[in-house]
């Protein structure tokens, strides 16, 4: 989970947040990037079978979280102890 105490992002933004292209318009703010960063990540979070997901209060901050699921059983392989 990501926290931060920026501007937040109205509701009606956040189910087009992971999209590609996506960026929000704020006055007077440069928004730097092209708009593929998160979609990006839940490209890749999806491919492990996880999931991101996004909630903000506007003019609190914003929350990005991210669950990817564990397969215990080949934890000794990754340890190297198989």
């Amino acid at each position: 989970m990501v926290v931060d105490r920026g501007a937040g992002i109205p509701e009606d933004r956040l189910p087009l947040l992971f999209q590609r292209f996506a960026r929000l318009e704020r006055p007077h703010a440069d928004p730097g990037g092209v708009g593929l960063g998160l979609y990006i990540a839940r490209l890749i979070v999806e491919a492990h079978g996880g999931r991101v997901w996004a909630d903000s209060e506007v003019g609190k901050g914003s929350r990005i979280g991210v669950a990817v699921p564990l397969d215990v059983s080949d934890m000794g392989e990754i340890r190297g102890t198989s």
